[in-house]
């Protein structure tokens, strides 16, 4: 394969990866959102159940599009990743019709006890972690993840963290738990991005086989997350969340870099398994026409959300 052709399926790769950053980003939010019930904080909690509305839910429509772009660009590497992957998205799926159940439950049933609220935070913190492992068995080429536990704690509690960064952050009240949360979860996100990931990844012999060194492929996150510090001397009350995005971008920079040029390492080329040209042209500007339709939709709907929970 010539470097151009590789260089244009790496481009193009850039697709789901741009779906998997926004999906991040403001499912982050989604998933930390019922953590607002347990708080101390009665007025938080207030709104945070006034912002729980099936808008959030819209969230999983930059889900849908890391999955589409994956299999129109790369259809033909299905097969291969359907065998890794497929256990994973039966627990993601089930943790999703759960986390969903719950959600009735809880906000429209009636559901008022302990539990059924502590249950429902712990379900929807557990779908970052299970979600993100894709990174593991994709950068691994093994669909066993009990043989690279260091890179599922290392990637699973950072995604945790950061789900939590970003909801606290979103709703960050200066005085409030919200903005102990958010100090918390983003610091810990720091610390697991700068230390703990690069640990577990130069310690998986799989991920960097091919005799890269770590800071070839973690220098993304070092440099966003120098980024995201650096927003923290605005005045700006969502200066959390902003931060909070932008290590979230980093950290899926890296694991992008990491991959390529492969789209199931160390075997599956991305040069193997991508569309034609001309399909690429075609399929480039439908995604692109997406992103720039859904994410000003999405973002009145959620702006009408809350004007409305602050009546």
């Amino acid at each position: 394969m010539t470097a151009d052709y590789q260089t244009a399926a790496v481009a193009m790769a850039g697709i789901p990866l741009a779906f998997a950053i926004l999906y991040s980003i403001f499912g982050g939010i989604e998933f930390g959102l019922p953590l607002a019930a347990l708080t101390h904080d009665k007025a938080g909690a207030a709104r945070g159940r006034r912002y729980f509305s099936p808008i959030w839910e819209s969230t999983n429509v930059f889900l849908v599009g890391v999955v589409a772009a994956v299999m129109t660009i790369f259809g033909a590497g299905l097969p291969i990743l359907s065998s890794l992957l497929q256990p994973l998205w039966l627990l993601a799926a089930g943790a999703l019709a759960v986390r969903g159940a719950l959600i009735v439950g809880v906000f429209y049933g009636g559901w008022t006890n302990w539990t059924a609220r502590v249950l429902l935070a712990v379900v929807s913190l557990a779908i970052p972690a299970v979600l993100i492992q894709n990174s593991t068995i994709m950068l691994t080429g093994d669909g066993d993840l009990l043989n690279h536990l260091g890179m599922v704690v290392a990637l699973g509690t950072l995604a945790i963290s950061l789900a939590v960064a970003l909801w606290a952050g979103y709703f960050y009240t200066p005085g409030k738990t919200t903005r102990d949360l958010a100090r918390l979860g983003f610091w810990l996100a720091i610390m697991l991005s700068w230390f703990t990931l690069p640990l577990a990844i130069a310690l998986d012999g799989s991920v960097l086989s091919d005799g890269r060194n770590v800071l070839s492929v973690m220098w993304p996150v070092y440099g966003l997350s120098l980024l995201a510090v650096l927003t923290l001397a605005s005045e700006w009350r969502r200066r959390y969340w902003v931060a909070s995005a932008v290590l979230t971008a980093g950290v899926a920079i890296t694991l992008f870099v990491a991959q390529m040029p492969y789209l199931v390492r160390p075997t599956v080329l991305l040069t193997d398994m991508v569309t034609n040209g001309f399909s690429q042209i075609w399929i480039a500007t439908a995604f692109g026409l997406a992103v720039v339709v859904v994410v000003p939709v999405l973002f009145v709907l959620h702006r009408l959300v809350a004007t409305d929970s602050r009546h």
